[in-house]
């Protein structure tokens, strides 16, 4: 009996339903009876899978373009903030520069006219500046030994002088400003 029963597998296999077994084996079907081995099928989903993969990859590079785009903008932005905010210091320190040096040659010319008008006064308050400077600096052990008590009252009377001139002068200068205050303003009121 076995050799009966394998010898009718084998001739079933071979004159079977003529559909290749490993094909019978994958052979897939849907509910709506279709059958998916079929060759335009795989064809049908290779177009699919191509056609998103070209839109995928277009969706890609107008992404890419977008964002290309929106980088350089944003450079352009940033470059003409960053221009403008130079140009904006470079004004400012132009006129900063300008009023400085307006301001440093007015006082040059008020230094000059009191010069001319007061050099005596100038004198004065350069020795005074000067004795108030050694005042401030520390005596040396020689200079206490040499000096002493000499030294001790030169200071006092250096201090003492000093104090005289720093006030003339004070009042000389203050009367120049005035007088330099006073001269242009009758000067424009002249020209005008």
């Amino acid at each position: 009996m076995p050799v009966v029963l394998t010898a009718t597998g084998i001739a079933w296999m071979i004159f079977g339903s003529g559909e290749d077994r490993v094909q019978r084996r994958h052979r897939v079907h849907d509910d709506d009876g279709i059958d998916y081995s079929d060759q335009g099928y795989l064809v049908k989903i290779g177009d699919t899978l191509e056609s998103s993969a070209t839109a995928a990859r277009s969706q890609f590079a107008s992404s890419t373009d977008a964002v290309k785009d929106q980088i350089t903008k944003t450079t352009d932005t940033v470059r003409e903030s960053i221009d403008t905010t130079t140009d904006r210091v470079k004004d400012t320190v132009k006129r900063t520069t300008n009023a400085a040096q307006g301001q440093a040659e007015r006082a040059r010319e008020g230094f000059n006219t009191l010069l001319e008008e007061q050099p005596l006064i100038l004198g004065a308050l350069g020795i005074a500046l000067g004795a108030a400077i050694g005042a401030v600096l520390p005596s040396s052990e020689q200079e206490d030994r040499l000096l002493g008590e000499m030294r001790d009252k030169t200071m006092e009377k250096a201090k003492q002088l000093g104090g005289e001139a720093y006030e003339k002068g004070r009042h000389a200068a203050k009367q120049a400003v005035e007088s330099i205050a006073g001269n242009g303003g009758s000067e424009s009121m002249a020209r005008s």
